[in-house]
């Protein structure tokens, strides 16, 4: 995975250390406009950079499948696909729960949350489109009309640029990114292995002793690290694990 977003921020290190347990992950300069996606299978648009940093401009139809969280891409200026918008909601309304990114995560009354709480912005979407020819919302936010996940297939036409790669947006706003929530993480993850046409991981398995939780990092289902004496259903390795000892 290329992960494009302005090195060692802070607000990254949920989805880094997510990503990291189950993928290869290359952190590349937003700043920068040499680098090179050839080697990839996807690229991580990361909610953290400025939208108008020269490598965001440049990934603009790029030829990988693309996981963006950051929707303010799409402004004029940019890429001039649509109009992106900021919420304060810290959650989502899910119109299409049967999508392979939702698996194991934890939906209530169509509802997902994303961060344990909410500076400034929270759920980002894009509110109005210039010339799209087609998409697919997945979510919405709470407390506006739009899209805030959504996804664009292979073919389609969006003000005049065509995509031999399909995209994905997931809109996180960069200041709340920190405090993603377990289930906000597994969206993220699930959505590289959908977008690499690889199988979603699924399950919540049981280990036969704490000793095999030991040498990874443990995070409750709010994101939180726990510790050796936590007991329920923790995240390791990206996976969903029930401990009663």
């Amino acid at each position: 995975i290329a992960y494009v977003t302005v090195p060692n921020s802070a607000a990254d290190e949920p989805v880094l250390e997510t990503l990291n347990e189950t993928f290869s992950v290359t952190v590349l300069d937003a700043n920068s406009s040499d680098n090179n996606y050839s080697d990839y299978d996807v690229v991580v648009i990361s909610s953290v950079p400025g939208s108008n940093l020269a490598a965001l401009s440049g990934l603009k139809g790029v030829a990988k499948p693309v996981l963006l969280l950051k929707p303010w891409v799409m402004k004029n200026g940019v890429w001039n696909w649509g109009t992106a918008q900021n919420t304060d909601d810290a959650a989502m309304n899910i119109t299409m729960p049967e999508h392979p990114i939702f698996q194991d995560v934890t939906i209530t009354d169509e509802r997902l949350t994303f961060f344990g709480s909410v500076s400034t912005n929270g759920v980002t979407y894009i509110s109005q489109w210039n010339n799209a020819s087609t998409y697919t919302e997945i979510a919405q936010p709470l407390s506006a009309a739009g899209q805030s996940i959504f996804e664009l297939p292979t073919g389609g036409t969006y003000n005049g640029t065509t995509l031999s790669e399909p995209l994905l947006c997931v809109g996180l706003s960069e200041y709340s990114l920190a405090t993603l929530t377990a289930d906000g993480q597994k969206v993220v993850s699930n959505a590289c292995y959908y977008l690499a046409g690889k199988p979603v991981p699924t399950g919540i398995e049981s280990v036969p002793s704490m000793l095999a939780l030991r040498p990874s990092t443990k995070y409750n289902l709010n994101g939180q690290r726990v510790g050796d004496s936590y007991r329920g259903i923790v995240i390791v390795n990206g996976k969903k694990v029930f401990v009663n000892w």
